[in-house]
């Protein structure tokens, strides 16, 4: 399914996109998040403090979750069965009980996603590793006190010539 308006103006087609989305696949857990673009519009033009961010919810043996493992089973004839928690217990569930020898099941596979980009085209789509967006992330958010010019004290954002370090030990490495 694609996220997209098509309007035809004459004999020019706008294809607009409707959802801003954000996947993290991680090493062992993944999660998502979208927005509409409408609701994203509205918070670039400063009618909203924050973008409404709607999150993916998982049920794990231990409660509610936002993120899932990383993982995916596809029937034998490759046709998608599930995700995460519902794939792993499938899959386990089901190894001793059946043959499941024609079916595939992937675990781990963050970075074939990087470099594969999964057949999705360029302009549908912009990865970046966790590292990449938790910094672009931090230059818009207010993250420091700056003095006003009549002396009271504010929480700003970066300026040009700041430096910050981003610490990522998802996966069990630190970049």
């Amino acid at each position: 399914m694609y996220n997209i308006a098509v309007q035809k103006v004459s004999n020019i087609v706008i294809i607009q996109k409707l959802v801003v989305a954000a996947i993290d696949f991680g090493t062992a857990f993944s999660g998502y998040a979208y927005c509409s673009k409408h609701d994203y519009d509205e918070y670039l033009q400063g009618n909203e403090e924050q973008p409404r961010i709607k999150c993916q919810t998982w049920s794990s043996e231990g409660g509610m979750t936002p993120k899932a493992p990383t993982c995916v089973l596809f029937r034998p004839n490759q046709m998608f069965h599930s995700f995460g928690y519902e794939a792993q217990t499938y899959y386990r569930d089901h190894l001793n009980k059946g043959d499941l020898s024609t079916w595939f099941y992937f675990e781990n596979f963050k970075m074939m996603l990087y470099k594969e980009r999964a057949g999705i085209s360029k302009e549908q789509l912009s990865l970046a590793l966790e590292p990449e967006a938790a910094s672009v992330h931090c230059r818009k958010q207010p993250v420091t006190v700056k003095e006003q010019p009549c002396g009271n004290k504010a929480i700003a954002s970066l300026e040009e010539g700041d430096q910050y370090m981003v610490f990522d030990q998802g996966g069990n490495y630190i970049f």
